[in-house]
């Protein structure tokens, strides 16, 4: 299978999904060939080649034993397989799901639909984003009921194996009134990687009214992989969010965050740490959109680099005209331990990707 129209479709009927589900595809590979790269002045995408990256490739069942997690809630996934999922009779009871969005999309359409298929971006789309809604197969759906409260964190491991392989992960958080719950991600490659691979990740969490969500992400790859994330926070009145993410290797990792404060109240915390050496380049932008009074947010980015490593880093805070008493705070702190390395941090306006609903 090949990154084109035709294996949209092959992936699709292969897992037997649903007229709408599969068209929806088809127009996000569209898109998707009208977009540039995500380039900056700062940030090239130099040796990666779509035409040699496989979404479906053999050897899925290398990487198990990376996977030692501790906990009832455990979800993996290695290239575009689900091996586990957490075991339903456990979920019951609560109301909790914890699937993949394959399965979600057949057992739970009206979630997908709402919360995945139904945000888009405008025309200034990324072009990455709008690949894996063309090519997505796994990824996570979390859902959490009004006022539950899980004391047990949900973990979940995406290892990417082989070769020019191109995995794409949707992952789904969504934390009804009053509930609240820990998510912990992992990414990883599982061996040496030849040849260019890629690996996009899309994370969207919404934080309904004095809802709480503890996020944390590693992402730890061979010196071959192109890793691409977009995580995106809707929070509603009272409600809170925690992003952790730590970056431990890629050969070009871009990471964009989106946080709409849209409630009274809603606040969040982002922190980033990484550590590069070689020639690895990371750029992370981090974007704040404070839509209602009394919101609060705290943006802190660190980092070292060696060798020939480089980071840049985007920072901007929007505050609407109705948005009195915002509180936002943004900072980005890099350790450079030798001449070679390099560190680029820019205030400025931000990146041009606001979702907005589709009918």
């Amino acid at each position: 299978m090949n990154i084109s129209l035709e294996g949209v479709h092959e992936l699709s009927y292969k897992l037997s999904e649903p007229d709408w589900l599969r068209n929806n595809r088809a127009e996000a590979f569209r898109i998707s060939e009208r977009l540039p790269l995500p380039e900056s002045r700062h940030t090239r995408i130099k040796g990666l080649t779509f035409a040699s990256l496989n979404p479906e490739p053999d050897g899925a069942g290398k990487g198990i034993d990376l996977y030692r997690t501790d906990g009832p809630f455990q979800f993996l996934q290695i290239n575009s397989r689900v091996i586990k999922v957490p075991d339903e009779s456990s979920l019951k009871q609560t109301g909790v799901i914890i699937t993949d969005m394959n399965t979600a999309s057949k057992k739970y359409p009206e979630i997908v639909r709402e919360f995945f298929i139904n945000l888009t971006t405008d025309e200034t789309q990324d072009k990455f984003e709008s690949l894996l809604r063309a090519f997505f197969s796994g990824g996570i759906l979390i859902y959490v009921p009004k006022n539950v409260q899980m004391n047990e964190p949900i973990y979940s491991s995406f290892i990417i194996s082989g070769s020019g392989t191109a995995m794409f992960v949707p992952v789904v958080i969504i934390a009804e009134e009053g509930s609240s719950l820990k998510v912990i991600d992992n990414y990883s490659s599982s061996d040496v990687i030849n040849s260019p691979s890629l690996i996009v990740s899309s994370v969207f969490a919404f934080v309904k009214d004095s809802a709480k969500i503890d996020y944390i992400s590693t992402k730890n790859f061979d010196k071959n992989i192109f890793s691409f994330s977009t995580l995106r926070s809707f929070l509603n009145r009272d409600s809170h969010i925690d992003w952790r993410v730590g970056w431990f290797g890629a050969r070009l990792g871009i990471g964009r965050l989106f946080n709409y404060l849209k409630g009274e109240g809603a606040d969040f915390n982002e922190a980033q740490v990484f550590f590069l050496n070689g020639k690895e380049h990371l750029h992370i932008s981090s974007n704040i959109f404070h839509q209602c009074r009394h919101t609060t947010a705290k943006v802190l980015i660190k980092g070292a680099l060696r060798d020939n490593a480089r980071s840049v880093f985007y920072g901007n805070v929007k505050i609407e005209k109705d948005a009195q008493d915002a509180d936002s705070f943004l900072s980005d702190h890099v350790m450079l331990l030798n001449s070679g390395a390099r560190a680029d941090s820019i205030p400025g306006p931000c990146e041009r990707h606001v979702v907005v609903a589709r009918g």
